[in-house]
């Protein structure tokens, strides 16, 4: 029912001395809800992920939940503090028959993903959802079907075919991974075809 990363920063003024520190995980207290569809059918058994590298808030209030207790405590010899963000939360749920899917994930802002089968004619697709504590927050995510290709051919430097290679693309955002993937083997060629998002940037 928890969730999290606790930490905080343990200072030590001197040696061999004790601190105190109390850490709390975020509760579970809110619900991602949703169906993955194809834009006329739901999709079954495809994998859904939900994930926050940054989710604040107090403990107790009911609209989010401290990865750290907010907590200054000094001593003598040490000074510990809390922390106030959590590097990662995640959660995740598989598809039922229907596309369905539902996620117990603190309150917070997420990224909910969801990845397709692969080598399918579907890209990945990504989603933000705020979820709010004590209550469920329903979205839903269509599957864009693949409608560009990239092809080549791999040769050494003598300009013989290379055969058994792999290729793979991976769209990319500047620095950021937006989710979209296509990995091949050559043929007795070396010769690839891969199916890709229109207008997108590979590498």
């Amino acid at each position: 029912d928890v969730s999290g990363y606790p930490r905080a920063k343990v200072e030590f003024l001197e040696a061999d001395t004790t601190a105190e520190a109390s850490l709390t995980f975020l509760k579970k207290d809110s619900t991602i809800s949703g169906v993955v569809t194809d834009g006329k059918s739901g999709i079954s058994n495809v994998y859904v992920s939900v994930n926050s590298y940054q989710v604040k808030g107090k403990t107790g209030t009911g609209t989010s939940a401290l990865v750290a207790k907010e907590i200054s405590w000094t001593g003598k010899l040490a000074t510990v503090t809390s922390e106030e963000t959590s590097t990662q939360v995640y959660g995740g749920a598989n598809t039922d028959s229907s596309g369905h899917f539902e996620v117990k994930i603190p309150a917070g802002t997420y990224k909910v993903s969801v990845y397709p089968p692969y080598n399918s004619k579907y890209a990945a697709v990504e989603t933000e959802v705020t979820a709010t504590a004590n209550a469920t927050t329903v979205t839903s995510l269509v599957f864009t079907t693949k409608d560009a290709i990239i092809k080549g051919c791999i040769t050494d430097a003598s300009g013989k075919a290379v055969t058994n290679a792999w290729v793979n693309a991976n769209s990319y955002n500047g620095s950021s991974y937006v989710g979209d993937w296509a990995s091949t083997q050559v043929d007795n060629s070396g010769c690839y075809t891969l199916s890709v998002l229109e207008k997108r940037v590979y590498t």
